[in-house]
């Protein structure tokens, strides 16, 4: 029978936990106590892993004991750190949602507008992390407006000026949400046409803003306006994928409509990427479909595949966020090493909030991913050897290569 517990984990994308229980966590307005115990919820199946590790029952309130009983003998990064140690976590990739450091306050959840009165701090042991850099905010018209910016070579000045920044403190990856509020069909602008649009958007103000995790989306009412911030944004996304390939890190993009009132599946259909992706421009930029652009994982799943017959091979798809949903996960993980090729799926968690998430997150990655490996093996033809290989290159190797931790 095939075991991976010796494999240590690198988690391609997480969220920083913040410093307190999941009852504290609740209360801070991002998720409700209600679903920890309904049947079918992640966070229940959440509390029956913590059971086992801890051996307490599978309530919040026994679960919240032994984490507090945790935080107060390691102190809370130790307690972290021992988390990380028990399921094998070498090392997390941490978004910090369009900041540069660990820091509160955090931007609210889309969707989810009020916070309580709590503001739990965010913590990490250093030597277990590295981190990606958001862009979502440095996209926006707005953001080239308020810094003066009078046309697009400007613009991209700043851009780069901004991800310089963040690259001189060594982040390893930069990602977009922009399929929060607009389609992933990125089409190739001719920079007379950006500067264009872009000087008609800053002399016409939106009709409002939207936040989307911290960045300040406007929403025009005029066709034409609604043309020129597209016209833009596909123009400056490119030179931040350009950015990326300078500075050999990956351009993660969202992908996926689950469990967000603030994301369609038409925005985040992962075949809208395709004719950006094989632009010859881009061939060198490594892009990362985030979440494996669940529920179209069958699409997402074939993207990294058609890259490699471009000759370009830039395509990735990370596994984050299904694994809150197991059985879903291991449909679409069966799916995704049948098409893509192995050397092109990165093991993540998206955990959030508490790092017990991580953990459980984790526990059942690796046993789902030795599940579908045994299936392979024994009904179709995969030796132990390529199996063991697979899960190496799923579990660690594709996501240090990537985040350059050689």
């Amino acid at each position: 029978m095939l075991n991976f517990d010796h494999i240590p984990i690198i988690d391609f994308h997480a969220h920083a936990p913040r410093k307190g229980t999941l009852s504290q966590f609740c209360e801070e307005g991002d998720e409700s106590k209600e679903y920890f115990g309904k049947v079918g919820t992640h966070q229940t199946t959440l509390l029956r892993y913590a059971a086992v590790r801890y051996g307490c029952d599978p309530t919040l309130g026994d679960v919240d004991r032994m984490i507090s009983q945790s935080i107060e003998n390691l102190g809370f990064n130790g307690y972290v750190q021992s988390v990380l140690d028990r399921e094998n976590v070498e090392k997390v990739n941490l978004d910090f949602f369009g900041a540069k450091q660990l820091k509160a306050p955090r931007p609210s959840i889309p969707g989810k507008d009020k916070r309580g009165k709590t503001q739990l701090e965010e913590d990490f042991p250093a030597d277990s992390y590295v981190w990606t850099y958001g862009v979502t905010r440095i996209i926006q018209p707005i953001w080239a407006k308020e810094k003066g910016a009078k046309d697009i070579d400007q613009v991209v000045d700043l851009i780069k000026e901004d991800i310089d920044e963040a690259m001189r403190l060594d982040a390893r990856a930069l990602k977009s949400m922009m399929a929060y509020y607009r389609t992933l069909a990125i089409d190739i602008i001719k920079k007379s046409d950006a500067n264009a649009a872009y000087k008609r958007l800053v002399q016409n103000e939106p009709e409002q803003y939207k936040v989307v995790w911290g960045a300040k989306i406007p929403v025009y009412e005029n066709p034409e306006l609604q043309n020129d911030f597209r016209t833009y944004q596909d123009f400056v996304t490119k030179e931040v994928c350009l950015l990326a390939a300078h500075y050999d890190c990956p351009m993660i993009f969202h992908v996926a409509a689950i469990d967000s009132v603030s994301t369609t599946l038409q925005n985040n259909d992962p075949a809208n990427l395709h004719p950006f992706m094989v632009n010859e421009e881009l061939k060198n930029t490594k892009i990362v479909i985030l979440h494996a652009g669940y529920p179209d994982y069958r699409k997402a799943a074939v993207l990294p595949l058609q890259s490699y017959y471009t000759g370009s091979g830039n395509m990735y798809i990370d596994l984050s966020f299904m694994i809150f949903y197991p059985a879903a996960w291991r449909d679409a993980l069966r799916t995704i090493i049948q098409f893509s090729p192995i050397d092109r799926i990165l093991f993540g968690s998206d955990s959030f909030g508490y790092i017990e998430r991580l953990g459980c997150s984790a526990w059942w990655g690796r046993r789902l991913l030795t599940d579908v490996l045994q299936e392979f093996a024994t009904k179709y033809g995969w030796t132990e050897e390529a199996c063991e290989s697979a899960a190496r290159m799923i579990l660690n190797e594709n996501a240090r290569k990537i985040l350059r931790l050689e």
